[in-house]
């Protein structure tokens, strides 16, 4: 079964994610899953089809998250649908491998720029900061 590696480039933004050892009490994400699903879909809104380019570092610590953990916290639809929109093409879906790598490029292109709006902010308040990139983004 396919995995996905945490990039290199969430290593700030890890603290947001409540299995975090050093998480913060504003931590939004309950999961590490979840804290890529999110990377991954803003670093395709900020980059589309582009932002699809290879990744090569990624974290040791957590772990990579095997494919059947998205499947239980029912976002695999998410990463199917960044698939198909990426590729046009419903062959992508029964891809696992090709999902995972997408998903990991997207996921760095996204927390490069979530690190940005971090460094600009105030870690109390980052959680606030991702809930207006929702919302701007919803009213495009």
């Amino acid at each position: 079964m396919a995995v996905i590696k945490v990039p290199k480039e969430a290593e700030l933004l890890l603290k947001y994610c409540r299995p975090s050892a050093n998480r913060l009490p504003n931590a939004c994400f309950e999961t590490y899953a979840e804290f890529m699903i999110f990377a991954a879909c803003f670093g395709f809104h900020k980059t589309g089809i582009d932002g699809n380019q290879p990744v090569s570092e990624f974290m040791d610590q957590p772990y990579p998250i095997d494919m059947a953990i998205f499947k239980n916290q029912n976002l695999f639809p998410h990463i199917l649908l960044l698939g198909l929109a990426l590729t046009k093409a419903h062959d992508i879906t029964q891809q696992e491998e090709m999902l995972a790598r997408m998903i990991e490029n997207y996921a760095t292109k996204g927390c490069i720029e979530l690190t940005k709006l971090l460094k600009k902010s105030i870690p109390e308040s980052f959680h606030i900061e991702l809930s207006i990139l929702i919302r701007e983004a919803a009213s495009m």
